[in-house]
């Protein structure tokens, strides 16, 4: 982890502003790909679903449409992960 403890010993910090609508989903996507709701198609914590006719919650890695800052960086040779126990955050 040689590159993170050159970031924390830099004091690598930015002070960013949440999306709106200030919602869980739409913040965590817009984290992960670096854009805006509008470009990433997470636009709520749950969304209607025209086929079933319901309303479900977003927690499909699938319905992100945006490439990942991870997916990215992966041509330029960068080896990334996340960690996370939250089946929204997984993508296929």
């Amino acid at each position: 982890m040689p590159t993170l403890k050159a970031w924390a010993a830099k004091g690598l910090f930015a002070q960013v502003q949440a999306v709106i609508p200030s919602v869980t989903n739409c913040n965590n996507a817009s984290i992960c790909c670096g854009t805006w709701p509008s470009v990433h198609g997470v636009v709520g914590n749950s969304y209607y679903n025209t086929a079933t006719g319901a309303e479900e919650y977003m927690e499909d890695g699938n319905l992100v449409l945006a490439p990942t800052i991870f997916e990215r960086a992966r041509p330029y040779g960068v080896a990334s992960a996340l960690l996370t126990s939250k089946k929204k955050l997984q993508l296929s």
